[in-house]
């Protein structure tokens, strides 16, 4: 979330609510805060995520085709998104840095954008016959990442969802995403345990850091963007990258 803290969900309970667990970052060692919400005609969550900065939860509901938004402090509805007439709203995945747009995953290789205010200017792309794996908004929000089983990286520009750039490179599905805070570079693994830096505007790739060691499975910078943090299977390793990718 803001980078002070974690949030995790429990399983809902048969009453429609749905425990919020979050722990400050600051204070590891104390119990986690917890926060219920009334997520109600539903009978399983199907995604969720936070705003950068920690001020709202967005959680997806089975069968109702709704994403609704939640005050994670206060347990309190902030409103929802409902499927339009282009199909089911998907997942709730990944918010923008600004917090206002959403990317939402509606099956295997749809990904949608939605606006929390704005719900008429939902943008939409298909990747066809491609299973998608994770996204990433660049710090700008000007650009998402995809990562695609199909072995690359699809960027799109988020004003129309439109393939700006495609990263070809890894030998196997790319499995994680995650931008530099500066937006120049972009971090990449996949399966067979590759990891790989690229230069976002060489739109090239840059350096392998890791080739077959571990299999990782999610990527990230730390906030300064000196380190990239990669993990899998109960390890984590830090790599410097401070201009890797120049």
């Amino acid at each position: 979330a803001d980078s002070q803290t974690f949030f995790a969900r429990d399983e809902l309970r048969t009453n429609g609510v749905l425990p919020l667990l979050s722990w400050d970052l600051n204070a590891p060692n104390q119990p986690p805060k917890i926060t219920l919400i009334n997520v109600e005609h539903t009978t399983r969550v199907l995604g969720s995520a936070a705003t950068p900065n920690g001020r709202v939860y967005a959680v997806g509901q089975e069968w109702t085709g709704v994403i609704s938004f939640w005050n994670p402090v206060t347990g309190e509805a902030l409103g929802q998104l409902h499927s339009s007439s282009n199909g089911y709203i998907g997942v709730p995945y990944r918010f923008s840095p600004n917090g206002q747009k959403l990317a939402s995953y509606a099956l295997w290789s749809t990904i949608r954008l939605l606006d929390r205010d704005l719900p008429q200017k939902e943008l939409s792309v298909l990747l066809p016959y491609i299973r998608i794996r994770d996204s990433a908004f660049s710090a700008d929000g000007k650009f998402l990442a995809v990562a695609c089983e199909d072995h690359c990286i699809h960027v799109m520009e988020t004003a129309t969802m439109q393939e700006v750039a495609i990263l070809r490179g890894h030998q196997q599905a790319v499995v994680s995403v995650a931008f530099s805070p500066d937006g120049r570079t972009l971090a990449s693994c996949a399966a067979g345990g590759t990891l790989k830096l690229w230069s976002w505007p060489a739109r090239r790739e840059a350096a392998t850091l890791a080739q077959g060691s571990i299999e990782f499975r999610f990527v990230a910078f730390t906030p300064d963007g000196n380190a990239l943090l990669a993990g899998g299977w109960g390890k984590t390793q830090i790599f410097r990258v401070a201009s890797l990718a120049e």
